[in-house]
């Protein structure tokens, strides 16, 4: 059932056993069963977790009020390698947004999205 509609409600799941099988199991019990054959069908959180450790990070800083010596946090480019072969097979587009910061920490916050 959680097979063909991964989206089945628990309360559907329940019913399901209770015809089948004629035992009436807690919500807790259907909804750990589920997510153990969701796990076997699509792979678990941690499989999920260890593909994304590949990832491409590029740091970028620049010295603080001239000090060779010390360094400030300028910009950070990261991107997750599973999500990037995807958009081999997409139409470019390239997103801009850019908010002006006020207070302590003047400035602008760019934010680019191709």
């Amino acid at each position: 059932m959680v097979k063909a509609n991964p989206t089945i409600s628990i309360r559907a799941l329940q019913g399901g056993v209770e015809n089948h099988f004629g035992y009436k199991a807690s919500y807790r019990k259907v909804w750990l069963a589920k997510q153990k054959v969701i796990a076997r069908i699509y792979g678990d959180w941690l499989e999920s977790y260890n593909e994304l450790l590949r990832t491409w990070v590029q740091l970028m800083t620049q010295p603080w009020h001239g000090s060779a010596d010390t360094v400030m946090f300028h910009q950070v480019f990261w991107k997750f390698l599973p999500c990037v072969e995807p958009f081999k097979h997409y139409k470019p587009l390239i997103s801009i947004n850019g908010t002006l910061l006020y207070g302590k920490y003047g400035g602008t916050l760019l934010m680019a999205i191709a």
